[in-house]
């Protein structure tokens, strides 16, 4: 059972999950991380988008959706 954590507002802040969904998501999290970092091709586009974040080479969802037709 997942139990959210509100604060006085009612806003999420938290979640409360049983131990043994997180020791699978912890493990997914660990092979999954893993994978991306023996990736060199992969390590690279990241570095790449982030430096484009940082310039501002960046788009809105609304403008993307736009320009796809979407």
């Amino acid at each position: 059972m997942i139990q959210y954590l509100t604060n006085k507002k009612g806003k999420r802040t938290g979640v409360i999950i049983p131990i043994e969904l997180w020791k699978v998501l912890k493990k997914d999290l660990k092979e999954e991380s893993a994978e991306i970092l023996s990736d060199p091709e992969l390590i690279k586009a990241i570095r790449e988008s982030e430096a484009d974040i940082k310039a501002g080479r960046t788009t809105s969802l609304d403008i993307l959706e736009k320009e796809l037709g979407l």
